[in-house]
């Protein structure tokens, strides 16, 4: 009977390892994600105030306001929503930081699978839905 427990114990044990690693490569990963996004925001953010300078430095040409004025919205609604993807990739980070280092119980991790989903999984491709400035400028 000591036997079968000690069995359990360790089958229990190499199951909470193997998720413990688990959550500590989605850790890297959305570390990894979190970091390119800031970036892309910093750049995102400092491209549209160049367009804001731009724009209120020009002399009267109207079309040519319109045009840069329709390049700082986009850029505006980009910057959106790097933001708001940034603050969800902070929470999952958050996320897998306490449980990864708050070696919370295994009943809570069991739980808490539903609420901490790998990052990549149900997020569309930004990448091939938003252009960068520059290309929509180009179209423009």
């Amino acid at each position: 009977m000591s036997q079968e427990k000690n069995e359990m114990f360790e089958s229990e044990w190499s199951k909470e390892r193997e998720r413990e690693k688990q959550l500590a490569s989605g850790l890297d990963t959305a570390e990894k994600a979190l970091k390119v996004e800031s970036e892309e925001l910093q750049k995102s953010k400092s491209e549209l105030i160049c367009l804001y300078n731009e724009v209120h430095n020009l002399p009267g040409e109207s079309e040519s306001k319109d045009h840069f004025l329709i390049a700082c919205d986009l850029l505006q609604r980009e910057n959106s929503e790097l933001e708001t993807k940034v603050l969800k990739l902070s929470q999952e980070f958050a996320q897998l930081n306490h449980f990864t280092l708050g070696k919370t119980a295994p009943s809570n991790l069991i739980t808490s699978e539903n609420t901490c989903k790998d990052p990549e999984s149900n997020e569309p491709n930004w990448e091939t839905q938003i252009q960068s400035p520059k290309e929509e400028r180009e179209e423009l």
